[in-house]
């Protein structure tokens, strides 16, 4: 018998919390679930591709019908309920990430630090080891904007492999979700399970 979570209208990370505790519970079945929009059900997807599970996805008018399917060997969906520090995952082994909440870097002269931003994007570009996941909140998220000079910076990032995961619930708080030009539109699960997976998080 399938497992059934019904997440419309619930607001990020609430889709991904459910869905990945019905993973867990499901015992080897698949497991449907509804949500309010399309950006939710793609956060649901990403979340059970990392665990090996597949997908089917319906789009309606009143929001997305995910079908998830466990592979034979994939690994259960446990959610820790202790202090236990999680480990790296297989997607982001001992990953480096960047948290940037604001366009601006540093606290001085506002024209400063947008200089100052787009040089450390630049920057980030021409390292050897670049970061494997920069995360936007906040403010942050004007940064992917179109329209924002640090959009090409970011899309190179992004072409050399680093991951960069817009904060969705910020996006559309500031109206601009359909503005964000590079990244990916993620959730608060997605952001908390990078920053505490990850060897070191710079936030300049």
């Amino acid at each position: 018998m399938n497992a059934f979570v019904d997440a419309r209208g619930l607001a990020c990370p609430q889709p991904v919390i459910l869905a990945k505790r019905a993973m867990n519970t499901a015992g080897g079945h698949p497991v449907v679930v509804l949500t309010s929009t399309e950006d939710q059900a793609d956060n649901v997807i990403r979340m059970a591709r990392e665990l090996g599970w597949t997908s089917d996805v319906e789009i309606t008018e009143q929001g997305a019908r995910v079908v998830l399917t466990p592979a034979p060997s994939s690994p259960t969906a446990t959610i820790s309920t202790g202090p236990i520090r999680p480990q790296p995952s297989d997607h982001l082994p001992g990953a480096k990430v960047v948290l940037l909440t604001s366009t601006l870097l540093g606290r001085g002269a506002e024209e400063l630090g947008r200089v100052l931003m787009r040089g450390f994007l630049s920057t980030l570009n021409e390292l050897d080891e670049r970061p494997a996941t920069v995360i936007l909140l906040s403010a942050g998220v004007h940064l992917a904007m179109d329209g924002a000079e640090t959009v090409g910076e970011l899309k190179d990032l992004v072409e050399k492999g680093t991951e960069l995961l817009v904060c969705g619930t910020c996006a559309s708080y500031y109206d601009i979700r359909e503005r964000i030009a590079v990244g990916t539109i993620s959730n608060m699960h997605t952001i908390a399970e990078r920053l505490l997976s990850a060897d070191n998080v710079v936030a300049p």
